[in-house]
């Protein structure tokens, strides 16, 4: 057996924190020494704190985790707006693959919808670009 852990006992026992020698009565052997001699009895819990004193009661509720199921508390407006939402997203994507694959017909003027829609919002872009264009210098003789 290793020594080092008969060595701490033994220290243990003589300094007083243990009552007997451990390590004989781990081994069978007949006890060197039996601890302080002021020591009546072996501590079992250690007390770090002075006698009388009194320790908050524990909570009766975690402060930590709510009390109710819910993870994330969403207002109904929320809801209602991601519902709203996701239905307008699903039957816009349907809508648009029915279109794409022709089996909706829609008139020309609805097709052309986006590029008017695009012309006109790009129109006013084009017209601040071409007040920064320089103006092309005359060729030198």
């Amino acid at each position: 057996m290793s020594l080092d852990w008969i060595s701490a006992l033994d220290m243990c026992a003589a300094n007083g924190i243990l009552n007997y020698d451990a390590p004989a009565d781990i081994l069978g052997q007949d006890p060197r020494y039996v601890g302080h001699p002021d020591f009546n009895r072996l501590p079992m819990v250690p007390t770090l704190l002075p006698e009388g004193t009194k320790l908050p009661d524990a909570p009766k509720t975690d402060e930590f985790m709510p009390q109710n199921n819910n993870l994330i508390e969403n207002p109904k407006w929320k809801k209602w707006l991601f519902g709203i939402g996701a239905t307008v997203a699903i039957g816009g994507s349907i809508l648009a693959t029915l279109i794409s694959k022709g089996k909706i017909k829609i008139p020309t003027c609805v097709k052309n919808f986006g590029t008017t829609v695009w012309n006109a919002i790009k129109a006013p872009f084009k017209w601040i670009g071409s007040l920064f264009k320089k103006a092309p210098t005359p060729p030198t003789p």
